[in-house]
């Protein structure tokens, strides 16, 4: 993997260095130097405006988000995003659209940073991604179709720069490992970049060395039509400068296809092997979850058949005490019978002496009037035999 990006670097430094010397072989220029200063002001000029967009674009990544993953209307405005790439069918026109929603996500995922909410952030990483790969697969489309793609490639740029901004950011959020994923998976998107625009790069040095050989093959029939030998000798060592530089240019061309290809396979490869990992982790996972699951349940079920024990233990403590309880009651209730007995048994005796006594008092009253009455009866029968003398 290490020797293709090392390759293409090489072709680009090869691409930089030919492209001034493009018009030049021996003393015979294709190009002036007046034209590669200008050439060089205009690279200037368009590097200095570059990196006037980059850092106004850097003010802050959050600006751009509209509606957050946590608000209601969000899943309709995706759906509006989703309606306005469907509805756009150039190639650098849906790239460019691609590249604002990816910028969007991450200004999404800085403030869902903020609010320290995980699962979000990482939802809307993960569509960020999506996003950026769609781009980049719509900028291919553009440089296939001869489009003018170097704008585009530069905002891609920035945006993935904003990537890694992010990510420093969401790092102390968002679980290690997926930080680490996270940050795999960006690093995949800007080699997939710089492949595409070492192609873009490589085709349009190719083209404009096929201008070039067209102009000198014109410019050579112009001298043979003149007759001037000197003219003639000039425009086909022009001539043979130019097809030498086109081959080279094709071949560049040619050999960065291959390697932007290498790359793309190597990357989805390397993301087949992710997702392999992801797939292995998430089983381990959902093991380790089965297992604690299980684990748990043992404990419960430990705890339960403690909690049981303890229950039945109290249960029969409780039996015990109620037991010891009703023992206590019922002596306490055979005492308290026992003792009533006996102070009913007295009570009766007691009664039964006042019973006797009052019957030795009625007797005694009884008598005492008997002897009263006899007493009487006795005067009366006195009284009554006096009466008769």
């Amino acid at each position: 993997m290490k020797k293709i990006y090392v390759i293409l670097l090489s072709i680009i430094l090869m691409l930089a260095l030919t492209s001034p010397a493009l018009g030049q072989t021996g003393t015979t220029p294709i190009q002036t130097d007046n034209t590669t200063e200008e050439t060089q002001q205009t690279e200037n000029a368009e590097e200095a405006d570059t990196l006037e967009d980059t850092e106004s674009d850097e003010v802050e990544i959050s600006d751009v988000a509209g509606l957050t993953p946590d608000q209601f209307f969000y899943p309709l405005e995706r759906l509006i995003e989703s309606v306005q790439v469907s509805l756009t069918f150039s190639g650098d026109g849906k790239a460019e659209l691609l590249i604002e929603f990816a910028n969007e996500r991450l200004a999404e995922a800085e403030i869902m940073t903020e609010a320290n909410k995980q699962e979000l952030v990482e939802r809307v990483m993960e569509d960020y991604l999506q996003t950026i790969n769609s781009a980049n697969k719509n900028l291919e489309k553009a440089i296939e179709s001869d489009e003018d793609v170097e704008s585009i490639i530069d905002q891609i740029i920035t945006v993935e720069a904003n990537a890694d901004k992010v990510l420093i950011k969401i790092t102390g959020v968002v679980n290690e490992d997926v930080a680490k994923e996270l940050k795999q998976k960006v690093e995949s998107e800007v080699k997939k970049t710089l492949a595409v625009q070492s192609f873009a790069a490589a085709k349009e040095n190719f083209f404009d060395a096929k201008k070039l050989f067209e102009a000198a093959k014109d410019e050579y029939k112009n001298a043979l039509e003149t007759g001037d030998e000197a003219a003639i000798k000039a425009a086909f060592l022009k001539l043979e400068a130019a097809e030498v530089n086109k081959d080279q240019m094709e071949q560049i061309k040619d050999e960065v296809e291959e390697a932007k290809e290498e790359i793309k396979e190597e990357l989805e490869k390397a993301k087949e092997e992710l997702e392999k990992q992801e797939e292995k982790a998430k089983e381990e996972l959902e093991k380790q979850e089965e297992k604690a699951k299980e684990e748990l349940e043992k404990q419960e079920e430990k705890a339960n058949e403690e909690l049981e024990k303890q229950e039945e233990k109290a249960n029969e403590e409780l039996e015990k005490q109620e037991e010891k309880a009703n023992e206590e009651l019922e002596k306490q209730e055979e005492k308290a019978n026992e003792e009533l007995e006996k102070q009913e048994e007295k009570a009766k005796e007691e009664l039964e002496k006042q019973e006797e006594k009052a019957k030795e008092e009625l007797e005694k009253q009884e008598e005492k009037a008997k002897k009263e009455r006899e007493k009487l009866e006795d005067k009366d029968d006195e009284e009554a035999t006096e009466q008769q003398q």
